[in-house]
């Protein structure tokens, strides 16, 4: 059996044999003015091959040629390479006479086997030489004629039927159709029986015993190199064929049913074998279009091996229908340029060998014109950095695969690699082994990073050069060191997946549903229709040029009604603008200056490398972010949110509440850290705008927080683990100057009140200053009614807060007192904020509307409007406006009853009557705020 290192050698020979070795110089006959082989591949040829000195033979008068070829290897073999049909000037011997009249009519090729049997005697003869002839037996013709006719044969006296009997019973004649005539052969010197070079030998046959030979040829040629393997059984050669035609050897003996006759009669009279052995014999056909010359059945019958190859065939009537040389030839060029890398491929069976790098060749483009050019560019990229190929340009697909194996990392990986198609897994398994901490797994994240349908796995020498800079390290979440992520390699994996159907013509859910149509590759402008995923989905690679626009694959999926497509975008090296739409998306900056805006829905954003923009705007959702090298910003609401070092942050704005939450006060931004499973994250809110920030580090991103120690307190109240009233009237926080009624109206700049409910089902009522609570553990009511730019946080369980004076007239305020920022700043709305943090649990938090200023922070700046905090675990914020539900009512002296289940308060009712403002003095009312 031909060893499948030697496939494309053996190709390349056999498509050489249509060269005219007699007209023009080695080179320029294998050329052929542009209509063979490209300069590049004839030199290489050349480098590896000679012409056997007088071992061409032109074409004879039936069509036949052939040429001996022989390796330039040390110990190197011969190769006869036998001419197929030819479209030019042979077609009427090649095409009429061999391959429909004799072929398809006889079951064999008659003439040009004769002259197959003279040219190998003469190759391994010296002198003269005994060569055969066929003549035409006349009497037998005629009665052949009569017998045909159905009438009696006198000459043989014989009913027709009784002669065709015994016609084709004979050991020593041809039945030639459609001419008729039967024919027989005669022997006679070389010497003559030509007038021509083939009258003397050329004496080769001890070389070639010691040196070995091979046989090969395309079409016809391969019909031919079937029948020497048959005819010169002890020359121990194995027939390579390309498209090859097969043989009658069937239940039906030809079109003219004399198939069984003239197989058996013409090796026997020539003393070849009693039988093909095709055990050592392989014929690779194309594998686009139905076989109609190479076909196995039904009619013609192939003799050892037949196995299909990938080629491109862009049109049906390409390359005579799929069964030109080169196509294969072109095939094999690349299959040998993987071969060469995997030693499992090269000990494999061809049968083994094909079926694995077939689906890949398939996958390679979605244009099947351009499937060799892109794996060859793929390869080019790896191993020379230049990945440019022209499409249908020889000169270039064999320049760059000779460049490919120049190199010192091609020669040192020859053998030692695995080729493995990514046709093989599905997405999560790719993702998978791109995710392994191992050479193997940074093959897999190149192929990914790539869009290869390829991983080449062995060595990771082989990615060093690319991998310089750590591009296809790893991301670890807790320490912060790689780039490429698990979610990037799961997305990536997914698209690659995609295409990779897209690309090998498989057919989606409604393409052909009676399963009768077929195609090479479903095209990118197509939805893919499935019932099999939720959503519609859009993989966009904006590095993935298609026709001058990025490549998208629309996957159209089950929704119902329909909705808009999930985004999954990637960008380029350079700088680009990722928008999502209304949906989750996952948006990928690549390399560059990026910006990504996620949009509606929980969008996960990935910058990559370089400074990157992150655009977070109000009502966006709950949002995703992974910076892997900690460069960029992010732009909540518009704001450079930088912790402390926020743009125009007056350090009186920011506070730390706890050793892990931050706040700043005037563009209403809160920062909580965490670790989980190692990973530090930062929750970045400001109202209901929340992102999460990955594997977040001190000042990536810009953000700085500092010592994350709570703010020094001027007075503190802490509870315990049961149930606690922690309330402070006592005005000690306020100076002593008076206004004209005798009331205190200035806080002292930097007086605090520190709040700690720790366990139970707390009550904490504030002062009038800037108040820091923490309600802790439990089911607590927390009542911010003083006024004062407080922080407040529900901690965890069900709690209810309030915030501002249930009286509208009252800036938060208490019994007619105005509160002056302990800053002594301007009563202006940034400068006078308070911020509620519902924590977990589901909380209500109630706020009075006219409570001033309106910019209250709830969890991030409050305007008086209603929203549900779904993100923050909370589930109703309940809006309080005048005249509504709570009326206002002045809370001197305090709370009447509290049980912790039920507040009510004590007081004056306070209301409008008409459409002007006024007191109106009424009972007392008994007002319940809230209750479980």
């Amino acid at each position: 059996m031909v060893a499948i290192k030697d496939f494309f050698a053996l190709a390349q020979l056999a498509e050489a044999s249509y060269s005219k070795f007699d007209e023009l110089g080695d080179r320029d006959a294998l050329i052929n003015d542009g209509k063979g082989f490209s300069a590049t591949q004839a030199d290489l040829f050349l480098a590896d091959w000679q012409l056997v000195a007088g071992g061409h033979q032109p074409n004879t008068a039936s069509g036949f040629s052939s040429t001996l070829f022989k390796s330039l290897d040390t110990g190197g073999g011969y190769v006869l390479a036998i001419r197929g049909t030819e479209p030019t000037t042979q077609l009427f011997k090649d095409l009429v006479e061999a391959d429909m009249a004799d072929i398809v009519a006889d079951g064999i090729v008659i003439d040009q086997s004769v002259d197959l049997y003279n040219e190998w005697k003469r190759i391994t003869s010296t002198g003269a030489y005994t060569a055969a002839k066929l003549v035409t037996l006349t009497d037998e013709t005629a009665a052949y004629a009569l017998a045909k006719a159905g009438q009696f044969v006198p000459g043989f006296n014989m009913a027709a039927d009784i002669y065709l009997t015994y016609l084709r019973a004979r050991t020593d004649i041809i039945i030639d159709e459609p001419s008729g005539r039967v024919r027989t052969l005669q022997f006679e010197s070389s010497a003559t029986l030509f007038s021509d070079g083939r009258q003397t030998g050329l004496g080769l046959a001890a070389d070639i015993a010691a040196q070995g030979i091979t046989v090969t040829g395309h079409s016809l040629g391969g019909h031919l190199a079937d029948i020497f393997d048959r005819l010169f059984a002890g020359a121990g050669a194995d027939a390579f064929k390309i498209n090859g035609a097969g043989f009658a050897t069937g239940s039906v003996a030809g079109v003219s049913d004399n198939a069984a006759t003239n197989i058996r009669n013409l090796f026997g009279m020539l003393g070849g074998a009693a039988s093909f052995d095709g055990s050592g014999n392989l014929n690779l056909y194309g594998d686009k279009n139905p076989e109609i010359v190479t076909m196995n059945g039904p009619g013609l019958f192939q003799q050892g091996g037949h196995e299909a190859i990938f080629i491109e065939q862009d049109s049906f009537i390409q390359d005579v229908f799929g069964h030109g040389a080169s196509q294969i030839t072109d095939s094999l060029a690349v299959f040998d340029l993987l071969i060469g890398l995997d030693g499992g491929l090269q000990s494999a069976t061809p049968q083994a060998a094909l079926a694995k790098l077939n689906p890949l060749f398939e996958a390679a483009s979605n244009d099947t014109a351009f499937s060799l050019e892109s794996l060859v560019g793929a390869l080019g990229r790896l191993f020379t950095g230049n990945g440019l190929i022209a499409q249908d340009d020889r000169e270039s697909l064999y320049g760059l695969i000779n460049d490919i194996k120049q190199t010192t990392l091609y020669r040192q990986s020859e053998g030692l690699l695995t080729i493995q198609p990514l046709t093989e897994f599905d997405a999560a398994i790719i993702a998978g082994k791109a995710q392994q901490s191992t050479a193997d797994g940074l093959a897999y994240r190149y192929a990914l990073v790539n869009l290869n349908p390829f991983a080449l796995t062995g060595d990771a020498s082989l990615y060093a050069s690319h991998n310089a800079a750590g591009q296809f390290d790893l991301y670890d979440p807790a320490t912060g060191q790689g780039t490429l992520t698990a979610q990037y390699l799961k997305d990536r994996a997914k698209m690659l997946s995609w295409k990779m159907q897209y690309d090998t013509g498989a057919e989606d859910a409604d393409d052909d549903p009676l399963g009768i149509l077929s195609r090479n590759d479903k095209p990118y402008t197509e939805d893919w229709d499935s019932w099999a995923i939720t959503g519609n989905w859009d993989f966009i690679d904006h590095a993935a040029l298609v026709g001058g626009s990025p490549l998208k694959l629309t996957i159209d999926g089950v929704d119902w009604p329909p909705a808009p497509s999930h985004q999954i975008a990637f960008g380029t090296n350079n700088a680009d603008n990722l928008h999502g739409g209304a949906l989750d998306d996952n948006l990928y900056g690549g390399g560059g200056a990026d910006i990504l805006t996620g949009g509606g829905g929980n969008d996960y954003l990935e910058g990559g490398t370089g400074y990157d923009t992150y655009v977070i705007n109000a009502g966006n959702g709950f949002d995703t972010i992974v910076d892997v090298d900690g460069l960029g910003v992010v732009k909540l609401g518009g704001i450079d949110a930088k912790g402390s070092a926020t743009p125009g942050l007056n350090t009186l704005d920011w506070h730390a509440v706890d050793s892990d939450t931050w706040v700043d006060q005037r563009n209403g931004i809160t920062y909580t850290r965490s670790v989980v499973s190692g990973e530090t994250r930062l929750l970045v809110k400001q109202g209901d705008s929340s992102v999460l920030i990955k594997g977040w580090s001190d000042d990536a991103l810009g953000i700085v927080l500092g010592a994350g120690a709570p703010a020094t307190a001027s007075n503190s109240l802490i509870g315990t683990q049961s149930v606690d009233q922690l309330i402070n009237l006592d005005m000690a926080g306020w100076d002593e100057i008076v206004d004209a009624g005798g009331i205190h109206n200035q806080a002292i700049p930097g007086w605090r009140n520190r709040y700690e409910g720790q366990g139970g089902a707390d009550l904490i009522w504030t002062d009038f200053v800037d108040d820091i609570v923490d309600g802790g553990s439990g089911n607590d009511y927390i009542l911010a009614l003083g006024g004062g730019a407080d922080i407040i946080s529900g901690g965890g369980d069900d709690d209810y807060i309030h915030i501002g004076d249930p009286d509208p007239l009252n800036d938060g305020g208490a019994a007619g007192l105005q509160h002056i920022p302990n800053n002594n700043r301007d009563f202006i709305p940034l400068d006078n904020k308070t911020f509620v943090e519902g924590g977990g649990g589901n909380d209500t938090i109630t706020v009075t509307r006219r409570y001033w200023p309106l910019d209250i922070a709830l969890d991030g700046p409050f305007a008086g409007t209603a929203f549900s905090l779904q993100q923050a675990g909370d589930t109703t914020v309940a809006d309080v406006a005048w005249g509504a539900e709570f009326t206002g009512c002045r809370f001197f002296p305090g709370p009447a009853r509290w049980a912790g289940f039920q507040l009510h308060w004590l007081g004056t009712r306070w209301c409008q009557p008409g459409a002007e403002r006024g007191w109106a003095t009424e009972p007392v009312c008994n007002f319940p705020v809230f209750h479980h």
